[in-house]
């Protein structure tokens, strides 16, 4: 067996005697010394097989020693082979080339099938990564394909599902932007958000045209864009205490104009925290100037009532004291009382005509009215109040001169103009109404005294001088007239 293996076996007993060598003689076995030292043999006898590699004592020739320890016959402990080193080298020369090319030929053989199954995996996978970079980026032009019924099929569609959601989640907030902006943009009130570290974060245009700041406000310190410190003060208390403040303030960019600004805190959601401060301003100059004109307007129509009250009072004492025995007198103190009464009374019927104005409810019989024909009437109703005054009216007026008005309205402004015309001339004066069609062929009118004359506007539809005052008239729906207030002369 050992020449066919082409190696040395060794039969060894228990205690290390060599019993048999495929290389040695029997003769010459028995003078072998004793293996039981032997490193495979220790190693075998302990783990049932031992190797080592080593120079043979016998032979001088460096082998690779395998021992395997035998069980069940109590006169042979182990076999031993033994191998060449030399030998075993040239064995494994002579296999490396064969096994070199079958590995080589195998790696060849495989590689293509290979290279195939892995780009399909990695196919998709780069798809797959692709998409997600996309995703990233915010690129959600492009769909994601999710070919397949596999893993990365349920991947890509999963990643499609995600797009189509972010670019509606997106589209919704563009829209819901884009309104914002309009309805930001179109407010006339000055609209300013403020951060909680007092930085301006929005503005709109309303705000722009007010306070013309001269940088970009947006991200700039509040005391920058609002040089007023009460707007300050103002988003300062709210800042601080969340509590909404209103003030009116005036003059607050510009002479004259006066401002609503109301302020309130931002909160976050669960409203635990304030984030800002909004600010509205609203322009309420036309208001302030309304609201002065009403007070105006009742201080005067108090002093004119003051005054034909205090002449009835002095008229009906005057009478009680005397003078009422007296014929003359009585009449002359009544005509007093009367006149002032009717005085009284036409200031009461403008307030109420004043009041029916402002709630809409005043109703105009338009219709053609001829004024040559109306201007006599008012003279008459007018004249006898300044007998004493000898005043001389004329008229000068195309025949006809027909206007489109509310005849009982007009009558009123010209009772008014004449009335102030006559009030406010000389002793002895002269008062001329003039009617002429104007370069457009609108009708117009000047009541004129002796002397200088000062034009005076009436198409807002209101007349007055002193404290007399006359309906409003549409200008939309009245014929444009020009009033001249009297100067004495």
């Amino acid at each position: 067996m050992g020449a066919r293996l082409d190696a040395r076996l060794s039969v060894i007993a228990p205690d290390g005697t060599v019993l048999s060598d495929s290389r040695l003689p029997g003769s010459l076995v028995g003078q072998l010394a004793n293996h039981s030292t032997r490193p495979e043999i220790v190693q075998a006898r302990q783990d049932g097989f031992g190797t080592s590699r080593r120079d043979s004592d016998t032979t001088g020739r460096r082998y690779l020693y395998v021992a395997r320890r035998v069980t069940g016959n109590p006169q042979i402990g182990f076999v031993r082979g033994a191998i060449h080193v030399e030998d075993l080298h040239a064995d494994e020369r002579t296999l490396l080339g064969p096994t070199a090319a079958l590995i080589v030929a195998a790696i060849v053989i495989l590689a293509l099938p290979a290279y195939l199954i892995v780009r399909r995996w990695a196919a998709p996978v780069e798809s797959l990564l692709e998409a997600g970079r996309k995703l990233a980026a915010g690129q959600l032009e492009s769909p994601i394909s999710a070919a397949g019924d596999d893993e990365f099929g349920e991947l890509g569609a999963a990643l499609e599902k995600t797009r189509l959601a972010l670019l509606d989640k997106i589209r919704q907030a563009e829209r819901q932007y884009h309104f914002l902006d309009l309805v930001v943009r179109g407010m006339k009130e000055g609209l300013l958000l403020v951060g909680a570290d007092r930085r301006v974060r929005l503005v709109n245009d309303a705000f722009l045209s007010v306070f013309r700041p001269q940088v970009n406000p947006i991200g700039r310190p509040l005391s920058e864009i609002v040089r007023s410190p009460q707007i300050i003060q103002v988003i300062e208390t709210v800042l601080e205490t969340g509590k909404d403040q209103r003030e009116r303030l005036k003059q607050l960019v510009e002479r004259g104009r006066a401002f609503e600004v109301i302020a309130y805190a931002v909160r976050t959601e669960d409203a635990e925290a304030r984030v800002g401060a909004v600010a509205l301003f609203l322009d309420v100059t036309r208001i302030e100037k309304l609201e002065q004109t009403r007070r105006d307007f009742v201080a005067n129509v108090s002093h004119e009532l003051r005054t034909p009250l205090t002449s009835i009072k002095a008229s009906a004492i005057t009478l009680v004291d005397g003078a009422a025995e007296d014929d003359v007198l009585r009449e002359r103190f009544l005509n007093t009382i009367v006149r002032q009464a009717d005085r009284m009374a036409a200031l009461v019927s403008d307030l109420s005509d004043l009041s029916r104005i402002e709630t809409g409810s005043i109703q105009l019989d338009m219709r053609d009215v001829d004024v040559s024909t109306l201007v006599p009437d008012v003279i008459h109703q007018v004249s006898p109040r300044y007998e004493e005054m000898g005043l001389h009216v004329s008229v000068d007026l195309p025949l006809p001169f027909s206007v489109r008005a509310d005849r009982g309205r007009l009558e009123q402004i010209l009772v008014n103009l004449v009335d102030n015309a006559m009030k406010f001339n000389r002793s002895g004066g002269t008062v001329t109404v003039r009617g002429r069609f104007g370069p457009e062929g609108d009708p117009c009118w000047r009541s004129r005294t002796a002397g200088s004359v000062s034009p005076t506007r009436t198409k807002s539809a209101s007349s007055s001088a002193s404290t007399a005052s006359s309906t409003p008239v549409p200008a939309s729906t009245a014929a444009p007239a020009w009033g001249f207030r009297s100067a004495n002369t």
